[in-house]
């Protein structure tokens, strides 16, 4: 049994074939294909990604035999000329080092970031903030785009808490009205007695 499957998208025709293609077969698509290109006047016909490969290819070839428009030259002309003053590609080991494994969290309404089965503390400012989370030497950096927001050793307890988020948290809700010396104690106290329960 011979299939022919067709998806048209921006101007390319790709064409996925199932069974085997004789020429009984490929006269039938020829004759099918024919009609519908000239119809919607399709450039290219793609059956495999070598034919994708070529027009890719021939698009880069086309566009960089052009006139830009930013400088009036032709793109290959001015890269054949300033491409002595490129520098080499890094290493692999500098390469590599910002391909790091990031990951990303959301922050919860508790002021913290889970990652593997763990919580982790942040500033009350990133709730609902998707940060970067990336684990390197035995600590957790957590990460605001580029800022670091937070370091954390890797623990295996459930709830990591930095003091001055606690303190957020505490300021913004259970105790916004305390002062300084009371929202101390209640931190020093409570942390120690959640941490023997633990």
């Amino acid at each position: 049994m011979f299939k022919l499957e067709l998806e048209y998208k921006n101007g390319i025709l790709f064409a996925r074939l199932k069974g085997i293609l004789n020429r009984k077969n490929s006269y039938k698509i020829n004759n099918y294909l024919n009609p519908v290109i000239k119809k919607h006047n399709i450039k290219y016909l793609v059956y495999n990604f070598e034919d994708l490969e070529m027009i890719v290819n021939s698009f880069y070839e086309n566009i960089n035999n052009e006139v830009s428009q930013s400088h009036n030259r032709i793109v290959n002309e001015v890269f054949t000329y300033e491409k002595e003053y490129l520098l080499h590609l890094p290493n692999n080991k500098i390469f590599s080092s910002y391909l790091s494994n990031r990951q990303t969290r959301k922050v919860a309404k508790d002021s913290m970031v889970s990652y593997k089965s763990n919580k982790y503390s942040v500033p009350v400012k990133y709730i609902g903030f998707d940060l970067n989370v990336i684990e390197k030497d035995n600590s957790l950096y957590i990460y605001d785009n580029t800022n670091l927001v937070r370091c954390h050793q890797i623990s295996n307890n459930p709830f990591n808490y930095h003091k001055d988020d606690v303190k957020d948290i505490l300021v913004s809700d259970l105790l916004k009205n305390s002062n300084e010396e009371k929202i101390e104690a209640f931190i020093a106290n409570n942390l120690s007695q959640y941490d023997n329960l633990l």
